[in-house]
């Protein structure tokens, strides 16, 4: 009996304890204002979409649908028109706040896949330690982000998951189109796909998944062309460059904010998961390879379009997001082959687990509260009538035109510090 409730009641403990803490900080540090990307996605979106004529369905489906920058933020303008139409303005702070909420949806689709053969409970809710947790702070205090990037991995994990599913495949294609239209990395999800469809020789599935990628490819690629382009890399590569950045966009998570240790950890991470993908090629469920296919595709794209920033910019912590499903798999991967030999790590990997939720909590909390006043100390010039500063946007002008339109309307106002 004590072994049962041992079983339920200590991962349910790691649960809530994790999420509490978690969800805790997003309510304590999330604050009403908008940052970089905000301006254009949300209040730009708002204002504009309100000035349309209303029987001008071309410009509204392209409000909508239309790129910014490199992706199509369609999940973020839709929570900016849904919390327009119920309040009649937008709260970046409520924003970011249910923003987060993507994060225990992916938890819970992530952890569906891995209780499919992982036995211990325990072993089930390692990835609270690492998941719930704000080392990728850049997405979940970031209310683009958290309507972007979040949407479009949970749509990428339902996607993969439906793909292997049987009589799943219309599903998957609906959630990949929705990866696809919360963010351009979205896409990344769809070669994935169709590697291990072609290696299954699902021949309908696959022809079905390739022309919805490539008339989704084909959408991002006209608009490209006919705005005139987005950011892109220079046509001279780096190659060395390219995969440094690549390594270290790996090895974030682990790396502790230590160039040099997220460049070693993401070369072990980069080997590991190679040696998975070689070693599931031939296995009938290959619960590795679908994810490690689409995370190595998003690492390979990012380094080819940020590596002439530096290095550092792998570091960033949006990109740790990322880097913590590299580690996931790796570690359950080589948990199964210990079992397997008679060897049990599951209490080790737990408490590998809580020392790194412990520390990540010493030392990104401090980090929270600057980030928090950077914002607010941005935005005092006069309550905002002032342009915010560069730290809020890099276009200063623009932002207190934007602020201005916003107030004007009732749309967007800053009240001061909470």
């Amino acid at each position: 009996m004590l072994g049962i409730q041992q079983k339920f009641y200590l991962p349910l403990f790691f649960f809530i304890a994790t999420t509490f803490f978690f969800y805790l900080q997003v309510f304590l540090y999330s604050v009403n204002i908008p940052y970089w990307d905000d301006y254009d996605v949300f209040l730009a979106f708002i204002l504009d979409f309100q000035e349309m004529n209303s029987d001008d369905y071309a410009a509204r489906f392209y409000s909508f649908f239309g790129l910014h920058n490199e992706h199509r933020p369609v999940t973020a303008r839709a929570a900016a028109y849904t919390s327009f139409l119920l309040a009649d303005r937008i709260d970046f702070s409520w924003l970011i706040r249910l923003g987060s909420l993507w994060v225990l949806g992916i938890f819970l689709m992530y952890s569906r896949d891995m209780r499919r053969f992982t036995a211990s409970p325990l072993q089930w809710m390692i990835p609270c330690f690492f998941l719930f947790q704000h080392r990728y702070g850049q997405i979940t205090f970031f209310a683009t982000a958290s309507w972007t990037n979040l949407p479009s991995f949970f749509f990428s994990l339902l996607f993969l998951h439906l793909l292997r599913t049987p009589g799943k495949t219309t599903a998957a294609l609906g959630a990949g189109t929705l990866a696809a239209l919360s963010n351009g990395d979205g896409l990344l999800a769809f070669p994935a796909g169709l590697i291990l469809l072609a290696l299954e020789k699902r021949k309908r599935e696959f022809f079905g998944c390739l022309g919805l990628f490539v008339a989704l490819v084909g959408w991002y690629a006209l608009e490209s062309f006919q705005t005139g382009g987005t950011s892109s890399p220079s046509a001279r590569l780096d190659p060395v460059a390219v995969f440094d950045f690549f390594l270290i966009f790996i090895g974030s998570a682990p790396g502790f904010a230590h160039i040099h240790f997220a460049r070693l950890a993401g070369a072990l991470l980069f080997l590991s998961s190679l040696y998975i993908l070689y070693k599931e090629r031939n296995r009938g469920d290959r619960r590795h390879t679908w994810l490690l296919l689409y995370l190595l595709l998003t690492a390979a794209a990012v380094a080819v379009r940020r590596h002439e920033l530096g290095p550092e910019r792998g570091m960033q912590y949006a990109y740790t997001f990322y880097s913590i499903f590299f580690l996931l798999p790796t570690l359950f991967y080589f948990l199964e082959a210990a079992k397997r030999r008679g060897i049990s790590l599951g209490a080790a990997l737990v408490a590998l687990g809580a020392v790194f939720f412990c520390l990540q909590y010493i030392l990104i909390t401090p980090r929270l509260r600057e980030f928090n006043q950077r914002l607010q100390r941005a935005m005092e010039p006069q309550s905002g009538r002032n342009p915010p500063g560069p730290e809020a946007y890099p276009n200063p002008e623009r932002a207190r035109e934007l602020l201005g339109r916003a107030s004007r309307k009732g749309i967007y106002e800053y009240a001061g510090p909470p």
